[in-house]
């Protein structure tokens, strides 16, 4: 099955208008041809999002969330928001209840400055991968599968450091490549295993000798 991803961007050339019963947000929460590091230094990859990876989900039910958390709904596509492309990436423009605490407090933030980033959360149905000059893939999403939300976001997360952006990279890779690591970093992780799993002598020797006197182990 597809792996679901999340892919952050900073807020560029995003409006926000208020009037008396709406705050309406324009912004782009992905950008096409634009290269991210995706994943850890040792295995990771390029990736960048082609101009025709969205045409096939502009009209799912995507909603318009914070931090991808659900219990914060500020928009629904087909609703109260719409998405289109243009030559930059993907286009949400939404409408956000002025009577809504949530999008009030959100709607500050973003003027102030606060919030920097936008997010998606994504399937992805088709891809290509081609090998850079120095050894390095890049991948380049195609087609995707499913649009679930797009979201303003407090810290982006990266798929080097973020344990769940981390696990759907190792899957995206191992997909591809048939493995999850590298040779060097697989010898790391064996040797830290086998470690945890060699028993302390210090310990193994109380035990005995506490079951010698009839002690408590």
């Amino acid at each position: 099955s597809a792996v679901r991803e999340m892919r952050a961007v900073p807020i560029s050339g995003a409006e926000m208008r208020k009037s008396d019963d709406s705050l309406n947000f324009v912004g782009h929460p992905a950008v096409f041809n634009q290269k991210t590091w995706i994943g850890p230094k040792r295995w990771g990859f390029w990736e960048e999002v082609d101009p025709g990876f969205f045409r096939d989900v502009l009209d799912d039910d995507a909603a318009f969330l914070v931090n991808h958390d659900p219990s914060i709904l500020l928009a629904r596509n087909g609703k109260t928001m719409s998405l289109a492309t243009d030559a930059t990436g993907l286009v949400s423009d939404a409408e956000w209840d002025s009577a809504d605490p949530d999008a009030v407090m959100w709607a500050g933030r973003v003027a102030r400055g606060d919030i920097t980033q936008m997010s998606f959360s994504f399937t992805v149905s088709e891809e290509n991968w081609y090998e850079d000059e120095d050894g390095t893939e890049t991948r380049t999403l195609l087609t995707c599968e499913r649009l679930y939300d797009v979201s303003l976001v407090t810290y982006p997360a990266y798929d080097g450091t973020d344990g769940a952006m981390r696990k759907s990279a190792e899957e995206v890779v191992k997909r591809h490549r048939g493995d999850l690591i590298t040779a060097a970093e697989k010898r790391s992780r064996d040797g830290q295993e086998q470690q945890l799993s060699t028993p302390n002598l210090l310990v193994v020797r109380h035990r005995m000798n506490a079951r010698k006197h009839g002690l408590p182990l």
